[in-house]
């Protein structure tokens, strides 16, 4: 009976997926974004998916309660509502920072606001750091 070598496949499976849960918008309340069937972090990003209009809006993980994950927009939020895909990003809000930033008016994710110039690609920072 040959050997079967585990070490040689387990490097390959623990790089696979093998499914993602996907959550389900079930309340839109103000600024925030409730919904259920997600497994994430505190301070994973979304990607919300408009059931309307297909869509999407980027969102920050900011609580739980009673099993649902509350979310808020870092961009306009448009066209949600209950129904619509929640999907985990897996990577925690950054945006790319440079010495062109001094001085500019930027949103949260670091898009210009000012009516400037784009701004030239920098290091890739997080907003927040533990």
């Amino acid at each position: 009976m040959p050997h079967l070598d585990a070490e040689r496949y387990k490097g390959e499976l623990d790089q696979m997926s093998f499914g993602q849960y996907v959550g389900s918008v079930t309340r839109v309340v103000g600024l925030t974004i409730e919904c259920r069937g997600l497994v994430v972090g505190l301070g994973e990003l979304c990607s919300v998916r408009s059931s309307h209009s297909g869509s999407s809006v980027l969102a920050e993980t900011i609580g739980f309660r009673e099993g649902t994950t509350i979310l808020m927009p870092v961009e306009e939020a448009v066209d949600l509502a209950p129904g619509s895909t929640v999907h985990p990003l897996r990577k925690k809000l950054s945006i790319s920072c440079s010495n062109a930033m001094l001085g500019r008016v930027v949103d949260a994710l670091g898009n210009p606001l000012d009516g400037g110039p784009p701004l030239p690609r920098g290091v890739l920072t997080p907003v927040f750091r533990a």
